[in-house]
């Protein structure tokens, strides 16, 4: 699994109980697969590896591209992109020849 290949050594194990149980393991496996096939892997392994409240910005991240992707179909044409005033979005999807810049928020 990926999942377990990914996650090595990471500095919030033991300080929280995730993954809590089996099957959301299987479930982030299927978004780290995704992005390993987009290849943006890479870019996401030190933050996911990282504090608990990076580790969930990373995953909110990427559970949000998965489903954009593969559960609506919409296809993501670039991923970490600046755009004005330096500011950059997590990736852009494009959907009847017009593209939409995403930019995920989570509690962290």
């Amino acid at each position: 699994m990926l999942f377990d290949k990914v996650f090595v050594n990471p500095k919030w194990r033991g300080k929280d109980s995730f993954p809590s149980c089996m099957e959301f393991k299987v479930e982030i496996n299927k978004w780290i697969e995704f992005i390993k096939c987009k290849n943006q892997l890479e870019r996401y392994i030190p933050r996911i590896n990282d504090s608990a409240a990076k580790r969930d910005e990373a995953l909110a991240e990427i559970c949000s591209a998965y489903v954009v992707e593969e559960v609506l179909k919409y296809p993501i044409i670039d991923w970490e992109v600046e755009t004005v005033s330096n500011k950059n979005v997590d990736f852009i999807i494009e959907s009847n020849n017009k593209k939409y810049f995403c930019e995920v928020k989570s509690p962290g």
